[in-house]
């Protein structure tokens, strides 16, 4: 029942999107032809139509419910799809009303002038109605007869323009080659003040209603590249510690964001192996970008052992920057190794824990590939403890495709595995053995 309750939610929420996009942009471009305007301008004009078309709507709206209700399973194809869309529904509103609303005052000249340069104009005028029960006349003038009434909000396709005894009036569509007249405005006269009956304007799409629904639609990327560039201006101002808590705000934020929008959660088991103050080797298996997020939060301050490449991407690589990665060449790997244990060792000496990913790249399946012994290496030249980590992430979050798959992502912490007195083979073994102990879990 709760699953058909949450479907009912998604459904709704990409109904109600459509339905502003309808009201916001595609009913002024469909009806910007006459053929087309009586029937997209104004969607209460739906009940209008002839009795056969929400007959139609009724009983589609009807089965599908009956359906819905019927269904003891739902296919998963159809709940990726809506749980999909949700996500977009919420990221879409969360970026595009600051963006279609930023104050001008608040944007340089050069780039206000980009932002309202238009894309797209309609070439017919709409007329808007201003006060309900506004005259519809056969001719221009306030004796012709009155064709119908119209309501506030109602739109019309503005065809004429005349101007007689000092009273503007617009021609508008109101049937099929059919036309009327309505007045603009009511002069004022003595203590009455003027009074606007309608308002005439064309649809125009500008470059600022285009990068609101672009900023809406990539939904926390955009919350990354935001974040990117205030840690670049903020970081430089923090000590240390304190730029690891401001910098993996975003990190929360994907945690969250992935919880509402595609129901992919997070369940933590093993907390009990990790003793607060203590600075730790984190050999963790590789399997999507969701783990390089979420074990910042794990355990903080973090420092990640990560291709050099990434340093190189604006804004994001620098911002990476003030989190003190270990970036390596993967190509040299001998220089690697020499550049992981040197830093490795500063980092830990700080009192900064180092996270490694032995595979080296993804294993989108909970199988663990080929460890490297550079944890190993690591622990037995500084003597600080391995804290093994194991998850299932590329179950939901796989990293060779777009769809995210809702389910819970089970993360388990091992115990600590203690390096002194141990060669780095002696090392490996017992981080290897718990890891692949743990992975049998998932099989």
């Amino acid at each position: 029942m709760v699953l058909k309750i949450e479907i009912f939610i998604y459904a709704l929420s990409c109904a109600g999107i459509l339905y502003f996009l309808y009201l916001k942009y595609i009913r002024y471009i469909l009806a910007d032809s006459e053929s087309l305007a009586l029937f997209y301008l104004n969607p209460q004009h739906f009940i209008n139509v002839p009795p056969v078309v929400p007959v139609i709507l009724g009983t589609i709206a009807f089965l599908a419910t009956v359906l819905l209700v019927r269904m003891t399973t739902v296919p998963h194809f159809i709940l990726m799809i809506l749980k999909g869309s949700f996500g977009f529904c919420i990221g879409f509103f969360l970026f595009y009303l600051p963006a279609t609303f930023i104050p001008p005052e608040y944007l340089p000249l050069k780039i206000e002038t980009i932002l309202n340069k238009e894309i797209f104009q309609s070439s017919h005028l709409f007329v808007e109605v201003k006060e309900n029960d506004t005259n519809i006349r056969k001719k221009p003038g306030i004796k012709s007869e009155s064709l119908k009434k119209v309501d506030k909000g109602n739109l019309l396709l503005l065809t004429d323009v005349k101007k007689i005894d000092r009273l503007t009036w617009n021609k508008v569509l109101i049937g099929k080659k059919n036309y009327g007249w309505i007045l603009r405005v009511i002069p004022a006269k003595i203590g009455v003040p003027e009074k606007r009956m309608t308002v005439a304007y064309k649809f125009y799409f500008k470059y600022i209603d285009l990068f609101a629904l672009f900023i809406g639609s990539i939904g926390f990327y955009t919350a990354i590249f935001f974040h990117s560039a205030a840690c670049v201006i903020v970081c430089p101002l923090l000590p240390v510690k304190r730029r690891f808590a401001f910098v993996t705000v975003v990190t929360r934020f994907i945690t969250w964001w992935l919880r509402i929008t595609c129901k992919i959660d997070v369940n933590v088991k093993g907390y009990e192996n990790i003793i607060t103050d203590q600075t730790y080797i984190i050999m963790c298996n590789h399997q999507s970008a969701w783990e390089t997020f979420f074990l910042q939060t794990l355990l903080s301050p973090l420092s990640t052992v990560l291709k050099e490449e990434l340093m190189r991407i604006p804004l994001f690589g620098w911002a990476l920057r003030f989190l003190k990665p270990i970036a390596i060449d993967r190509s040299q790997k001998f220089k690697a190794l020499k550049q992981l244990i040197s830093q490795g060792k500063e980092r830990l000496e700080e009192g900064i824990s180092v996270l490694i990913f032995p595979e080296g790249t993804f294993f989108s399946k909970v199988v663990p590939g080929e460890y490297l012994k550079g944890s190993a290496a690591l622990a037995s030249s500084t003597r600080y403890p391995i804290l093994p980590v194991v998850h299932n992430s590329g179950e939901h979050w796989p990293p060779d495709k777009l769809l995210k798959i809702p389910g819970t992502i089970q993360i388990v912490i091992g115990p600590a595995i203690h390096s002194e007195n141990h060669s780095i083979d002696e090392i490996q073994e017992k981080a290897v053995s718990w890891i692949n102990e743990a992975v049998k879990k998932y099989e």
